[in-house]
């Protein structure tokens, strides 16, 4: 059974954290579903990039068929993501569902309390956010809690890797080392 990955995509995303691991995940085989927030079917990104979204959010029917939710940062208004706290608090409460959030993602989950007492990584510079909501920062690529089955990544430098780290908990290392190899990308799970 293939695996469902949605993808939120809203004004102002980070072009590189959204469209890295969408190439990555398909490259995989993982089923990407890119959904926009916002009213309109193509979304641009912070750098101008005019994305068309595979969905607008209100034609998803049901957000527990997917395996996995990502949420990409970026100069984005974080109340886009806190109004999807239903659909982002089941993810990150799953324990066999994957919540991925890089660069401000992070933040915005750690403030709907569903980060408490983790550690985990975001922007640099909003590490203090980080930890006003209840989280601990750590200076790493990315950090996977494997209980909760959270990834997080820092910024948009480690696309790439937070990709590879999707497709590795979703499908394994043997396959995130595999599709690394093809892509010459030096990844190693």
């Amino acid at each position: 059974m293939t695996k469902k990955v949605a993808l939120l995509l809203t004004k102002n995303f980070e072009t590189v954290e959204a469209l890295a691991p969408v190439d990555i995940m398909r490259r995989a085989g993982l089923e990407v579903t890119t959904i926009s927030l916002d009213q309109e079917q193509v979304v641009t990104s912070a750098q101008g990039v005019a994305v068309t979204a595979d969905q607008l959010l209100h034609e998803v029917a049901d957000f527990t068929a997917f395996d996995a939710l990502v949420l990409p940062g970026g100069g984005l208004d974080p109340q886009k993501y806190l109004d999807r706290e239903k659909e982002v608090s089941f993810f990150a409460q799953s324990s066999d569902k994957l919540l991925a959030a890089i660069c401000m993602a992070p933040v915005v989950v750690a403030s709907l309390g569903l980060l408490n007492d983790q550690t985990v990584v975001c922007y640099p510079t909003l590490a203090s956010n980080l930890e006003g909501n209840g989280a601990k920062y750590q200076d790493q690529k990315t950090v996977y809690l494997e209980e909760q089955v959270i990834l997080t990544g820092q910024a948009p430098g480690v696309a790439y890797d937070f990709g590879f780290e999707i497709v590795r908990v979703l499908l394994g290392a043997e396959k995130a080392n595999a599709v690394a190899q093809e892509m010459f990308f030096s990844y190693k799970a």
